[in-house]
């Protein structure tokens, strides 16, 4: 299995298991900003920078957070959750909030302790396209919001982002958005153009997409897969098929339905799957498949 696949299959996985009673995209940022973390947040200062002020749009774009403590008691911080959960606010010259795309893991660490006087970094080389749908050029303002791991809002910085050309993973995106109803979450593979694997077909290069419906047992999450490939794949037969390297259709918490092609879109091959384990996601999305074919193969 490559890194992306691997990077790809553990976002799922996460979040899968994060089984929470508040959806990622209804997070009240505002809120989050005004609620104080009290006296024992004194002395704390986070400090957001970016890795360069300028860069093409399509490229990385990498930001590091460090925090200087002047308190005059021992603090400590838990910085497992600071690059996912929609952590950051940022908005282009126009004031609209750029879309959050990092799915919702889970995370796992634990707290670390900093001295009075002492400035730590938190977490270099964060690449927020990761995370986030930059569409077009422009002047961006950035700021990371803090959260419950013992860190209060950092300051702004701002990002130039000259014209260039969004990644093939992220014009996917752009054209599903719009689509996927409240509730959903989507996730992407990673910015590099992966070996991935349509269920029940052959592997191939492309990317991918996944949109999920999280629900309290990891069972009844409903999950739609969506792959973008440069070429055709063929469909494997079963005593073709190799579990190692078909682990989508086998997957307990995928499904094991194969993908139906859609046909040529705008930027590739496209197939998908659909597993809608709840009433509450099929009344949501009543058929994906139909209205994804619909938006993204355009008519002959």
């Amino acid at each position: 299995m490559t890194q992306s696949r691997f990077r790809l299959t553990l976002l799922i996985v996460a979040a899968l298991f994060a089984c929470r009673t508040v959806r990622c995209e209804e997070v009240d940022k505002a809120k989050r900003m005004r609620e104080p973390l009290g006296a024992r947040a004194e002395g704390v200062t986070v400090i957001l920078s970016t890795e360069k002020p300028t860069v093409r749009l399509g490229e990385p774009i990498k930001v590091n957070l460090d925090m200087r403590y002047e308190g005059t008691q021992p603090y400590q911080y838990d910085s497992q959750s600071v690059a996912v959960h929609d952590s950051f606010d940022i908005k282009d010259a126009k004031g609209n909030t750029v879309r959050y795309i990092g799915g919702c893991p889970q995370t796992a660490g634990g707290p670390k302790d900093i001295r009075p006087g002492e400035t730590v970094a938190i977490r270099r080389g964060i690449d927020l396209t990761d995370k986030y749908l930059f569409q077009e050029p422009g002047q961006y303002t950035i700021q990371f919001l803090g959260d419950c791991g013992g860190f209060p809002p950092s300051n702004q910085v701002t990002l130039l982002i000259q014209p260039g050309e969004m990644l093939p993973v992220d014009k996917l995106v752009a054209q599903v958005l719009p689509l996927c109803p409240k509730g959903w979450i989507i996730g992407k593979s990673s910015r590099d153009i992966v070996r991935v694997t349509p269920r029940g077909r052959s592997e191939v290069l492309g990317a991918q997409v996944v949109i999920i419906f999280l629900a309290r047992c990891i069972t009844d999450m409903s999950i739609i897969t969506l792959w973008q490939t440069g070429e055709t794949t063929g469909v494997i037969s079963a005593n073709q098929e190799d579990p190692k390297k078909n682990h989508e259709r086998t997957n307990e918490f995928l499904g094991k339905s194969s993908c139906e092609y859609l046909g040529l879109g705008l930027y590739g091959y496209l197939y998908a799957s659909c597993e809608l384990k709840k009433p509450d996601a099929k009344q949501s999305w009543p058929d994906p498949i139909k209205s994804l074919k619909a938006a993204l193969v355009p008519v002959k």
